[in-house]
């Protein structure tokens, strides 16, 4: 019962990634990522898939409603705060590799969390949203495929977010040359 419900949270991030991705602005966008890590935090405990990946979810589930704030006030996100939650991803992440590592988890896949990690710490920390999508589209791969070998209905929501990524990468690239053009002209 406990792995269906994990799978019903699953699909919810399946849902909540094709929308994220479309939001125009950089704060609505980092909302979403709170509501999807949090969603995919969950997914992965009760489906069993690991520890890591679900610690890791609940670091971004605090710190991305900081940075939305931020970005909506147009306040700076300051050089420390990047180096603290820099330091707090990692340090959710090295818990997490101890703890499964004791569980049996295979190493290659704490470290897939990790390289997930890489791109997802990039993707709040970028300023332009363009870039927060790249970053998400690498975050999505490495996820997709840890999910796929958990056999986690998230693979879906990796593969599904992926493609809104794209999407949204040319839905808004236009309207991104527009103002360069203005600009220019």
């Amino acid at each position: 019962m406990t792995e269906i419900i994990g799978q019903i949270f699953g699909v919810l991030v399946l849902i909540a990634s094709i929308i994220n991705n479309q939001f125009p602005k950089r704060w609505q966008m980092l909302l979403g990522l709170s509501v999807i890590n949090l969603l995919s935090a969950i997914n992965q405990l009760l489906v069993g898939a690991g520890l890591t990946a679900a610690l890791l979810g609940f670091v971004a589930v605090v710190h991305c409603p900081i940075n939305a704030y931020k970005a909506k006030k147009g306040l700076p996100i300051r050089l420390w705060e990047n180096i603290f939650f820099s330091v707090i991803y990692f340090g959710a992440w090295f818990v997490g590799f101890l703890a499964s590592s004791t569980n049996g988890t295979p190493l290659y896949l704490d470290l897939m969390t990790l390289a997930a990690t890489v791109c997802f710490v990039a993707s709040v920390f970028l300023p332009k949203e363009r870039d927060i999508r790249l970053a998400t589209l690498g975050n999505g791969f490495i996820y997709f495929v840890y999910n796929i070998i958990n056999l986690n209905i998230s693979a879906l929501a990796m593969l599904f977010g992926m493609i809104s990524v794209i999407v949204a990468l040319i839905r808004y690239r236009d309207k991104d040359s527009g103002k360069q053009k203005e600009s220019n002209a």
